[in-house]
Parts: structure tokens; C-alpha cells; sequence
């Protein structure tokens, strides 16, 4: 018996299951997968030796040449799904039908579905974000809740969102969060919370940026959050300006405590996206890696890549002085990493609301998910099976470019290069299990919460 389970990523128009099409562009989460697990080898003189087999139609128990009724577990299609049925209980299995001749294959489908990602929303709150407040907060704001074309209303059934604004006002109260906690559909609470947040931060314009104290208090967040069924973690953050820290708020030298907690968060299994909007995605200091430059180390920090060192003058900064570096860091700029990061230019908010849009949904495809959860459970020795993307076969175990299975039994995820590739271009997975070897129990699907 052999299990195929065939994913298929598509682009642009094409979607379906979690998926969701927005303007063109298909995220992670928009794939279209089946699988099929077919009774293989069954000719009129080689019949499968899997015990008794029950078809879809006719149900009732045949003796398959060289096997004995009741030797073995059976194999039942049962409304698309591979249902594992002891030999004692086949008196449970349901009224007798015609029997099955040797020469009939069955084709019992197995489900799969990407694992649905959580993604929490950091905004950053500083007084500079409404400096002018029609060119920064008011198209960040829309473009996120927009209730017919924002980001969060048309992902909210696909995406667990959750939002978080920082800044601060004192280092009594740094950081100042307003968390609201990520589940699906959760636009609704999102935009009442970003709105008050809008109101009551326009009073402040002196709000700070401390970006790396935000960034482990929300890391710290998503470590607590247990989705069901579990998927992988983001944070999105945006920003205008280079950040400080709660004991050092200017001048804004908190790159390194930034860096630091982004990659923290990375080693705890959460990747950070970034959009820089406002000054920080035109002015650069030659004296020290702000604005562009920082963005792409903290993008670099985000996707697990080397980060370039700062200037010798940054060591002499009041934040390094105070705390030392505490970051790691390549040891040549050039060795720093080329991850993506997103800037918002535009002086006219309609346009800066498109921009920051097509950011946000730049990041989000980013998110898309390597793992794959089945309505099955594989039970035997997953080694035996046979894996392929765009038709090459990938070792299994190798976390270079290979895949593996899940400890739950019921998911399959490809690493390294594989999983890299797949996110950028989707394709095909073809995945066979020697179900003698490997059975393949059905299990009872998640429904995400």
C-alpha cells in the first residue's frame, strides 16, 4: 500500500483552503493541497497482503489471495478519509455489501492544509509618527484597518493577527504597550484599539522609540501564546525612527539592544519582518548604522542572517558605554546579510497608504509556512518514505535541504533550502509512504482557533 500526499503551492489567481487572494499576490498561506493514498500492487495475481479490504461502495470483508481474513488492520475509505480499523472490530465496520475482487484498488484520501500563522502587529508610537500625521500614522493606519481593502480585515480569516503600539514617556513606564492578544478575526478588536491608540499618542510627541525593550516584551508574549492547532510566529514591525533605549533615550544609539532582541526572538523560533517608514527610510548618519542601514541589520537579525558590525564611533555611544554590546555580530560589514526590508517614501498619503499596503503584504508572504498538517497520523518508520519537490527527491532528516516529520506524526515540514525555495516560489511535493511499513491512522482534523 502506498500513501502519496501531493502539495501544490499556486501564485497569483489561484488559492484555496486557508488561502486567500489579495490583489494578485498569493501569500504562504495560499495553497491549494490534496493528497491521495492508493492501494498499490493489487493485480488479479498479486494481491495487496493488508488483510481485508473494504471499498468505498461495497462493504463488505473479502479474503485477498495469499491473506487471511482478520490477520491484519484494514484499510477503509470512509468520506475521503484513511480510517485504520482493527480486525476485531470490522463487526463494527457497518452493514455487508458486495465484496471486493482482488483485481480493485481503492483511492482513500488523506487531507492536508499549511498551519496557520500567527502574526503580531508592532507599531511604532514615538511622537515622530505624526510628523506629519497624514504622511506617517493616517496611511499606516488605513492600510492596516481599512475595513474593506486593509490588510488585517482581508487576512483575518487566514492570518492571527494581534497588534502591540510602543513608545514611552519616562523610564518608569518604558516600554508603554497596548497589546491586543492575536486569534482570527480579530479585526474588529484591532481597529478599536489602534484607534485609541491614535487618539491619546498624538498627545505625546515626545514619545520615545524603544524598539528593542518592545521587541522582548512581544517576544515574550508569543512565547505564552499557545495556538490550536500551533503555527509559526511573526512579528511585523514598523517603524519611522532609529530606536532608544528605556535608560539611554537620547541620543537614539539602541540599535544594538534592538539587534539583540530581534535575534533573540529568531533563536526562540519567531522571525520579524520590517517597514520603515519616515525619516528612517531616507536620512542616514555616516557615523554611526542608522536608518537604511539599521533597517537591514534588524531584517538581517529577523530571518536569522549575519548582521554587519557598527562604526567604531558607535562603541563610544551613551548606549554601548552604559551596557557594552550585547548583539552578535559578523565580523566584517561585508559579511552582513542581504535580507528583505520594506521603505515607504511617499509624501502623499494616498499613495504612502498603497506603499505601506504592498509592504505589508511583501512581509506577510514571507510567512509562508514550511509544514504541512495531515488529517493522518504516521505511526511507522517515516525514513522509508520517499519525498520530492519539483520533482527532486530530498533526504529525509536533513535539515540542510531535506524535510522531516513532525514529532505530533501528523505534519511534515522542509527545511534549509527547500523550505527557502518553497516560500518563494511554491511548486510541487510529492511524498510516498510504504503503508505496510508506515500505517497511516486518520485522525480527526484541527479547526483553528
Amino acid at each position: 500500500m502506498t500513501c502519496r500526499l501531493r502539495l501544490e503551492g499556486f501564485a497569483g489567481e489561484r488559492a484555496a483552503g486557508y488561502a486567500g487572494r489579495m490583489r494578485g499576490l498569493s501569500l504562504g498561506l495560499s495553497l491549494g493541497v490534496s493528497a491521495v493514498c492508493a492501494l498499490s500492487g493489487c493485480s488479479a495475481d498479486k494481491a495487496p497482503d493488508h488483510g481485508v479490504i473494504r471499498n468505498n461502495n461495497a462493504g463488505a470483508p473479502s479474503t485477498p489471495s495469499g491473506g487471511q481474513a482478520g490477520s491484519a488492520p484494514v484499510f477503509v475509505g470512509s468520506g475521503g478519509a484513511a480510517v485504520m480499523i482493527k480486525p476485531d472490530e470490522m463487526k463494527d465496520a457497518g452493514p455487508p455489501d458486495a465484496p471486493v475482487e482482488a483485481s480493485v484498488c481503492d483511492d482513500l484520501s488523506i487531507q492536508t492544509y499549511e498551519a496557520v500563522p500567527t502574526v503580531q502587529v508592532l507599531v511604532d508610537t514615538s511622537g515622530s509618527m505624526f510628523q506629519p500625521r497624514e504622511q506617517l500614522w493616517d496611511p499606516l493606519y488605513k492600510a492596516l484597518t481599512d475595513p474593506t481593502n486593509g490588510v488585517i480585515a482581508m487576512l483575518q480569516d487566514k492570518v492571527r493577527f494581534g497588534f502591540t503600539s510602543y513608545t514611552a514617556t519616562s523610564s518608569a513606564t518604558c516600554p508603554t504597550l497596548i497589546n491586543t492578544d492575536p486569534k482570527l478575526k480579530n479585526f474588529d478588536t484591532i481597529k478599536t484599539a489602534y484607534t485609541d491608540v491614535g487618539t491619546k499618542a498624538a498627545l505625546n510627541p515626545n514619545g520615545d522609540t524603544p524598539t528593542g525593550a518592545s521587541i522582548a516584551a512581544v517576544t515574550k508574549n508569543l512565547l505564552a501564546f499557545m495556538p490550536d492547532p500551533p503555527g509559526p510566529k511573526f512579528i511585523l514591525l514598523v517603524t519611522d525612527g532609529d530606536p532608544d533605549t528605556c535608560t539611554v533615550n537620547n541620543p537614539n544609539c539602541g540599535q544594538d539592544e534592538s539587534i539583540k532582541a530581534i535575534q533573540d526572538a529568531y533563536a526562540a523560533g519567531i522571525a520579524t519582518f520590517v517597514i520603515g517608514i519616515g525619516d528612517i527610510a531616507t536620512k542616514l548618519d555616516p557615523t554611526m548604522r542608522t536608518g537604511t542601514q539599521h533597517l537591514q541589520d534588524i531584517a538581517n537579525a529577523g530571518s536569522g542572517k549575519p548582521v554587519a558590525p557598527n562604526t567604531t564611533n558607535y562603541g563610544y555611544s551613551a548606549c554601548i558605554v552604559a551596557k557594552g554590546y550585547t548583539a552578535a555580530y559578523a565580523a566584517t560589514v561585508a559579511e552582513g546579510g542581504t535580507a528583505p526590508y520594506y521603505i515607504v517614501t511617499a509624501k502623499d498619503g494616498t499613495m504612502a497608504q498603497k506603499q505601506i499596503a504592498d509592504a505589508i503584504l511583501s512581509s506577510l508572504s514571507q510567512a509562508r509556512s514550511c509544514s504541512f498538517n495531515m488529517d493522518a497520523k504516521v505511526t511507522g518508520d517515516a525514513s522509508l518514505g520517499m519525498l520530492t519537490f519539483n520533482g527532486n527527491q530530498l533526504p529525509f532528516g536533513d535539515q540542510q535541504n531535506g524535510w522531516s516529520l513532525g514529532t505530533d506524526l501528523t505534519s511534515i515540514t522542509l527545511n534549509g533550502a527547500a523550505c527557502d525555495a518553497w516560500k518563494k516560489s511554491g511548486g510541487k511535493v510529492d511524498v510516498n509512504f510504504p503503508c505496510k511499513l508506515v500505517p497511516v491512522v486518520h485522525v480527526d482534523p484541527p479547526v483553528p482557533k
